[in-house]
């Protein structure tokens, strides 16, 4: 009797296999290294600035710059202003305002403050939300001329 389940089995060289189960490893680790160097290359602070020219005295800026509780009268994304009580010394020795918007408020303090020159503030951290900061710096061009530096 001629059967004809005698055929020859045909199976995947062990070669090809192995070849499939490398390229997949290959792919696995390449992935994963691009992973790795994405994270490393994402830069961990972000410096953007701005310059501006303004027909304003630069005694005239400073002093709105500095009158925090005002920011509502010509910010129209603030809607109130909360400072810290004058002479009230808070325990990390920093002046600090909190701006309200519509969407939630941030808690600033003054870290740095020359007079009619430079004032930067940052962000006191809170509930998650993510640090940064603003420089501002204030350059008199003329008598009614200033440029202002936003970093």
């Amino acid at each position: 009797m001629i059967s004809f389940l005698n055929f020859p089995t045909t199976r995947i060289p062990d070669t090809l296999s192995i070849s499939l189960v490398l390229l997949f490893l290959t792919g696995v680790v390449t992935t994963l290294v691009i992973i790795i160097l994405g994270i490393f290359l994402i830069p961990k602070d972000r410096v953007c600035s701005r310059t501006a020219v303004y027909s304003q005295p630069q005694k005239k800026i400073w002093n709105t710059l500095i009158k925090f509780g005002s920011y509502p009268q010509w910010r129209s994304n603030v809607i109130k202003v909360e400072i810290n009580q004058p002479g009230h010394i808070p325990p990390d020795g920093f002046e600090w305002f909190r701006e309200f918007t519509p969407l939630g408020n941030i808690k600033f303090r003054i870290v740095e403050r020359w007079e009619n020159k430079l004032l930067k503030r940052e962000i006191v951290r809170e509930k998650g939300v993510h640090c940064g900061s603003w420089t501002i710096e204030l350059e008199e061009i003329s008598e009614n001329s200033t440029r202002v530096t936003i970093t």
